[in-house]
């Protein structure tokens, strides 16, 4: 179905008739194809089976949503509230992992929905192993990151006491093996050993 189809004026015009005049509707629908057909590209390039319509893209729209996206075509702040890194933005996305997975969208998968549900409805299937590609965006996300204390109290309080497995004491025999260690980090064992003996000569001591 064209946009320019005077029906589907008629019924949008119907829907929105809280927001925009008669004679904006039209180029309401055209900013609206835009937006379609930039969904349509972005899932065609990644593979995906794309068979949704244009007045089923618009069906999706909850009238909220769509006179939500109205009032920001009357401000000319659609392709700003749009943008990747705005948390207002109404996504073309998934319904379901599965869905994704799957990889046909139509008007039975496919659904409008914030950045947040959006993430929510893609997230990993419990026993879903992650992409390569996927674990590296993780990996770079938390470079520089530092967990706050209370984080690495809980994780201090989950190893005490839990001694390593000989499969992950061979793991770090193999890894640290010919790798020569920094003088700073010779300089910390060697206060370590100190304390160490310090105190269990201490203990004996009383």
């Amino acid at each position: 179905m064209k946009p320019s189809d005077l029906i589907f004026i008629t019924k949008i015009s119907a829907r929105v008739s809280s927001e925009l005049q008669h004679d904006e509707v039209e180029g309401f629908i055209e900013k609206m194809f835009k937006l379609y057909s930039r969904s349509a590209s972005y899932q065609s390039k990644n593979g995906v089976q794309f068979t949704l319509k244009f007045d089923e893209y618009m069906a999706l729209y909850s009238d909220q949503m769509l006179n939500s996206m109205a009032r920001s075509y009357k401000k000319d702040t659609v392709e700003k509230r749009q943008n990747q890194y705005s948390n207002y933005a109404l996504l073309l996305t998934w319904k379901s992992r599965q869905d994704k997975l799957n990889g046909v969208m139509n008007e039975q998968t496919a659904v409008i929905a914030g950045r947040a549900k959006s993430k929510h409805n893609c997230r990993y299937l419990p026993d879903e192993e992650r992409s390569v590609a996927d674990r590296k965006k993780m990996s770079d996300a938390k470079i520089g990151t530092k967990r706050p204390e209370e984080v690495k109290a809980k994780i201090s309080e989950t190893k005490t006491g839990v001694p390593n497995s000989d499969e992950h004491n061979a793991a770090i025999s193999a890894a640290t093996k010919g790798v020569p260690k920094s003088a700073e980090s010779n300089k910390r064992r060697s206060e370590a050993a100190k304390a160490y003996w310090a105190a269990r000569k201490a203990a004996q001591s009383r």
